[in-house]
Parts: C-alpha cells; sequence; structure tokens
C-alpha cells in the first residue's frame, strides 16, 4: 500500500524520531531497536518501515502463533489481506500422520513462492516457522501452474499433475488440498484461489472454469484462468530435484527481520531444535519410523548464523541507540460513546 492511502500511517511517518531512525537503516546501520510500543504501534512502525524499503522484504518475527494472528489482523485493517502473506509454522510432524498437514504446508509454499517471485514484499511468520525445514524444488521457477481456457493440457496429465503436487482425491471438495474428478469435469481447491474451481474439459482442451460454492456445490462465476499451486512435496518426488530448506534459507539476502520475540533468539532456537528432537525419538521408538532431524529443522547454530546476517530491528535488545517513541495505551472505551467522542475529539 503506498502512503497517502491510510491517515494512521501517514501521521505516523511525520514523527520525527521515526524519520531520524529511517535516515540511519539500514543504509548506514544494520541493526537497529526501539522500546517496546503499546498496541498495534508496532505494526504501524513496521508497515511504515516497509513503505520505505525500496524492493526488500520486511519479516514479521512474531514469538508465537498467537502473536502472528494478532500482527495479520493488524495488517489487513493496516494495507488490505492481499498485501501481505503469512507463513505459519507446523503443528505436528510431517510423518506423524499418513496425510500431511495440507493446509499448513500450502500456506507455506504460496508464501515462499509470493516472496521470491516478487509479487509480496510483507511477510508475517515465527522464528520457529523460520527454523523449520520443509521439502520443496530445488528451483520455484515453475512451482505456479497456470491453467486457461482453451489450452490443452491434458484431462489425464492434470490429474497426474494433481497427485504430485499433493493433492487428496476426494468424491466431494471441501477444503483446500482436495480434487475431486467426474466425467470429463474436475473440481479442485487450490491455495491461491478464493473458492475452489470446476474445469470442463472437452477431450484434452479446458472448455471452461468457474468458481464453485463450498455449501451449495453450484458453479456460478466463470473466469480466464486459475493457479495451481502444489499442497506439499511428499508424495511421488525425485529426491534429486527436490531438497529440504528452512524459510530463513530461502529469503532473499536483503530482507528486514522485525523481532517482536522477547526471549534470545539462541534460546528459543534451541528449544525448538529439542522438542522436535523428541518428538521424533518418540516417535521412532512408538512406530519405528522418524527423519533424520537435520531434514526437519535447522541447527541451532546454523539458524542463529544466517538470522544474524540480515538486517534486524528488535525491542526487547536495548543499547545507547535505542529509539523511544512517545506513546500511551488507548483509554479503555468499554461501550462508552460519549467516552469514544470525546477521545476522538481531543
Amino acid at each position: 500500500m503506498a502512503r497517502g492511502n491510510n491517515l494512521i500511517l501517514d501521521i505516523f511517518a511525520t514523527c520525527q524520531k521515526y524519520q531520524d531512525f529511517c535516515s540511519q537503516f539500514p543504509i548506514l546501520t544494520n541493526r537497529g531497536s526501539f522500546k517496546p510500543l503499546e498496541g498495534s504501534l508496532t505494526t504501524i512502525l513496521g508497515v511504515s518501515l516497509h513503505n520505505r524499503l525500496l524492493n526488500q522484504v520486511l519479516v514479521f518475527v512474531a514469538p508465537s502463533s498467537t502473536k502472528a494472528l494478532d500482527i495479520e489482523a493488524d495488517l489487513e485493517t493496516l494495507v488490505g489481506k492481499d498485501s501481505f502473506v503469512s507463513y505459519p509454522q507446523r503443528e505436528q510432524l510431517p510423518q506423524i500422520a499418513k496425510e500431511p498437514d495440507r493446509e499448513i504446508t500450502g500456506m507455506q509454499i504460496e508464501s515462499l513462492e509470493a516472496i521470491l517471485k516478487g509479487r509480496s514484499r510483507l511477510l508475517v511468520t515465527t522464528l520457529r516457522a523460520l527454523q523449520e525445514r520443509i521439502l520443496i524444488p530445488e528451483t520455484l521457477d515453475n512451482l505456479r501452474t497456470t491453467l486457461r481456457v482453451g489450452s490443452e493440457f491434458g484431462f489425464s496429465e492434470l490429474v497426474r499433475h494433481l497427485e504430485e503436487s499433493g493433492f487428496k482425491k476426494s468424491s466431494l471438495v471441501e477444503e483446500i488440498g482436495q480434487y475431486s474428478v467426474r466425467g470429463g469435469v474436475i473440481d479442485v481447491f487450490s491455495f491461491g484461489t478464493s473458492e475452489p474451481f470446476r474445469i470442463e474439459f472437452d477431450i484434452n482442451k479446458i472448455q471452461s472454469i468457474r468458481l464453485f460454492d463450498v455449501l451449495s456445490q453450484r458453479s456460478d462465476k466463470i473466469v480466464p484462468e486459475v493457479h495451481l499451486l502444489p499442497v506439499s512435496f511428499h508424495e511421488n518426488v525425485k529426491t534429486e530435484t527436490f531438497q529440504n530448506r528452512s524459510l530463513v534459507e530461502n529469503l532473499p539476502g536483503e530482507s528486514v527481520l522485525f523481532n517482536l520475540v522477547e526471549t534470545p533468539w539462541k534460546k528459543v532456537l534451541k528449544a525448538s531444535w529439542k522438542t522436535i528432537s523428541t518428538m521424533n525419538d518418540r516417535l521412532s521408538e512408538e512406530k519405528g519410523e522418524n527423519s533424520p532431524i537435520e531434514e526437519l529443522m535447522l541447527e541451532p547454530m546454523t539458524a542463529q548464523e544466517k538470522l544474524n546476517s540480515f538486517p534486524r530491528i528488535d525491542f526487547y535488545s536495548r543499547s545507547d541507540s535505542t529509539v523511544e517513541l512517545d506513546n500511551e495505551p488507548p483509554p479503555n472505551i468499554n461501550r462508552d460513546v460519549a467516552l469514544l467522542q470525546s477521545f476522538i475529539e481531543q
């Protein structure tokens, strides 16, 4: 979102201490720190800084999934839901269940593709998600598949592509990561689309593409093309073309880390490694199967080194150059309209 479209951001940008900081970071120094801010001011600061950066990715590093959701809510209000992407951390080990967590993995792949292709420069994630590794292609050049009306993307070819991309065949498409086949029609629910879509074939030629409602299963809106993003790469992969990599290993080199984690990173990275190692060992004892821990997580010391290579802004690491912005918590309105009006008038 460009400056000038949001009054809150425009007013914040006039703060002299903020302007002084921006004149130094990241050109003259790649480290900066602020005294913790009240409420959503931290997110406002991040967006304001992001608007001044030239083609650099700004990464909100949240301490937890819950805090990440709070940041996402702020961003939806400030810049709109299409102006940022989220890279969530896993909720379970990928080998615990026969079926991977398609929603989490799909969001990770979609966000990574958007950042690396330059479609988004604003990312929300957690420190653990930065350290976790997922299976991705060595090159992401052909990650997104476009299906167009009139193109000869074969019926059988599409079914095979969906299977290889981790989609699960179902009698009825109701969730992201599912597809169904009925005669010459294929229904798909992929990341990158607000609704599932129905593709009708005339032999091996795409005749029509329609979005449809999950509840009624009725198709209405006709679209000229749709995009497919893989849900996972754990099925039918060629090991020589795929590798386990973490988010921090894939971030563009000039990305700015906006650190909201109060605990020292070294401690958090070690704790995450230990937790996943314990879960992995327990799984091996119970089921006789596990994955090498190095395929699941980036080793703490290596993760720390890679994280330290990026420009960073901290909120819980004080120094002589820490910026203190004058701010105070908002009043407790508690549905008092008269109090709200008085506060706005002030």
